[in-house]
């Protein structure tokens, strides 16, 4: 019992990665203070608060809480434990939050005996990026019905995207009803305080819909989050980062063979820019794998197997690329590649 208290304890603090991003200096920005604001709005009877950390992409100097609280705030990133697990991967990588523009980054950890549940608070620059992050973070399957402006649960958290906001809670023990009660509730308060609403940004659109695994759909905003998705080198030579938009799926494909494939599709705003990655991306695979077909033309197209794994490129004028992986058989991909 003592060393699942411990590991507990444990994922309410964050790793020192965040020294390069999450910096301390001389004033709280606009954005900590109403960070601060909105976590110190959460409460529950019963559950005491007993840990807070905010952390700020831009230079900042946390202020210890002088309302007697639990509520301790870190001065310096020296603070925080280093190599200590956290409750979600992206908190080990400050690129990926810097990929996703990343403003604050905040928890808030309440206490009912040996329970615990943790509210995970990012706020981005606008919510195109919050519900890019809600693809990479969230835990659990979609709510039949929708919290915030998306979401999704399993037995023990809750994880929500809502304007420029996501947000997750996470009880301790799976399956335990008052906690999960208190987190709906919890919810309830953290939707109220942001108050504004976004609508869902629409990429699905760009996205074939015969076949398409429901649910499966993400957007992308860099390499570094495409990466998460497809283990693929020389992503970054796409220039996803400086698409009008990127998008994936999932596709249970029947004809000609029963495949589940995987598709990103990148409009770049002009067809320089998306023939200029065209080429790069196939010139250094090229050099590392022999293509196992090309065509070239006004929209060229080439097929790679890598480990057994087929992945098709094409670029489809006037300014789309289209990525296709996991093909085991070779005529599956570019047949679903006709369809976008």
């Amino acid at each position: 019992m003592k060393n699942k208290i411990v590991a507990t304890l444990a994922t309410l603090v964050l790793a020192t990665a965040f020294a390069n991003l999450f910096e301390s200096a001389a004033n709280a920005t606009p954005e900590s203070d109403e960070t601060k604001n909105r976590l110190d709005g959460i409460s529950h009877a019963g559950w005491e608060p007993v840990k807070t950390v905010i952390y700020s992409a831009a230079p900042v100097t946390l202020t210890p809480d002088t309302t007697g609280s639990a509520a301790k705030y870190a001065q310096t990133i020296n603070d925080v434990k280093e190599g200590a697990p956290t409750t979600s991967f992206m908190l080990r990588d400050t690129k990926v939050l810097e990929e996703l523009h990343c403003q604050v980054l905040a928890q808030k950890t309440f206490k009912r005996g040996n329970r615990y549940i943790t509210i995970e608070e990012y706020l981005f620059d606008n919510p195109m990026y919050a519900s890019a992050a809600f693809g990479l973070l969230h835990t659990g399957s979609a709510n039949v019905v929708k919290r915030g402006d998306g979401s999704s649960e399993d037995e023990k958290s809750i994880s929500f995207w809502q304007d420029r906001h996501f947000f997750r809670l996470a009880s301790t023990e799976p399956d335990d009803e008052e906690s999960k009660d208190v987190m709906n509730k919890m919810y309830k308060q953290m939707s109220a305080i942001v108050a504004i609403h976004s609508d869902s940004p629409r990429f699905a659109q760009y996205l074939p819909q015969i076949e398409r695994v429901r649910g499966s759909e993400r957007l992308v905003v860099g390499p570094l989050t495409s990466k998460h998705y497809f283990d693929l080198p020389f992503l970054e030579k796409l220039s996803i980062d400086k698409a009008r938009i990127a998008a994936l799926a999932d596709y249970q494909v029947q004809y000609p063979n029963r495949e589940r494939l995987r598709v990103l599709v990148i409009n770049h705003e002009n067809p320089l820019t998306a023939q200029a990655g065209y080429k790069s991306f196939v010139d250094e695979l090229t050099a590392l794998h022999e293509a196992d077909f090309v065509k070239e033309g006004p929209n060229p197209q080439a097929l790679f197997k890598i480990n057994k794994t087929y992945l098709f490129l094409g670029f489809k004028e006037p300014n789309k690329l289209v990525l296709i992986y996991g093909a085991r058989k070779r005529s599956s991909s570019s047949q679903l590649a006709c369809q976008i």
